[in-house]
């Protein structure tokens, strides 16, 4: 009989561990969603923003000569590069 006991008490005591665990990672999971989700739409605004720009720079580069254009395309790296910095800062 004392052996079931402690069996019983044993067994009670690891179902509560697996419980904790479960709920641990419970949490962890609905933290790393909501972490995707960040993710994923920070990555839509990068898209969007990219697409912006190569509009912007479409009727930039229909617009002007060849110097200009070769002005305009570094302004467009910087101006990329500024925004991807700024939203990964966010991310971070």
């Amino acid at each position: 009989m004392e052996g079931y006991s402690s069996e019983k008490k044993q067994t009670e005591e690891s179902l509560r561990s697996l419980e904790d665990g479960k709920e641990a990672l419970i949490v962890e999971l609905e933290r790393t969603r909501a972490r995707l989700s960040e993710l994923e739409e920070a990555q839509t605004e990068l898209e969007q923003r990219e697409n912006n720009l190569v509009r912007q720079r479409e009727v930039l580069e229909q617009s002007m000569g060849q110097e200009e254009q070769g002005r305009a395309d570094v302004f467009s790296i910087v101006m990329c590069q500024y925004r991807v910095d700024k939203v990964s800062q966010k991310l971070i």
